[in-house]
């Protein structure tokens, strides 16, 4: 499972490739991992739609489209997000392809089906309970020792399993 640094990294890696990129074709080889809205709704709500900003909250990758809708993946175990500058061969288990203008294209795969695509705007964060409940962002220039110290006073236990507690810290 890619982990914060690992969605990080994933994140910078697609600002260099997709940002800017402008959609002309969706296409949804396997519907399972799109949970809002419906595979038909989010094919029309992105053609046309251009990859504005890519964020990070937590371990979820936000994809900010020119529209009110942002674009949400959650890679889980083994979900993951390749590009290709063009004409290359579609990776085994793709369930999204996001084909550009300009002939590249993001494949989104999953080879174990537990990843989630989310279609939403900001004001909808709150229908992904695990996004909406996560704490606050270790690499935030924000967050200082003194904050992490203030969120550790008073907590009692091992401090692993606090740390992979994504509402106490993303």
């Amino acid at each position: 499972m890619p982990e914060l640094p690992e969605v990080e990294t994933i994140r910078q890696d697609m600002l260099r490739k997709v940002k800017g990129k402008k959609i002309y074709k969706v296409e949804v080889k396997n519907e399972k991992p799109i949970r809002i809205p419906t595979p038909s709704q989010f094919i029309q709500r992105l053609e046309g739609k251009v990859f504005k900003d890519i964020l990070r909250r937590g371990k979820y990758l936000i994809v900010q489209i020119n529209s009110t809708q942002n674009l949400i993946f959650h890679l889980k175990l083994t979900g993951r997000l390749i590009f290709s500058p063009q004409g290359e061969k579609t990776p085994n288990y793709t369930r999204i392809i996001f084909n550009f203008e300009d002939k590249s294209k993001l494949f989104f795969t999953d080879i174990r089906g537990f990843a989630d695509v989310y279609l939403i705007s900001e004001k909808e964060w709150d229908k992904i309970p695990s996004l909406r409940d996560i704490g606050p962002e270790p690499l935030d220039p924000d967050f200082t020792l003194n904050k992490f110290e203030n969120l550790l006073r008073g907590k009692r236990g091992k401090i692993k399993p606090l740390l992979m507690n994504q509402s106490f810290i993303a």
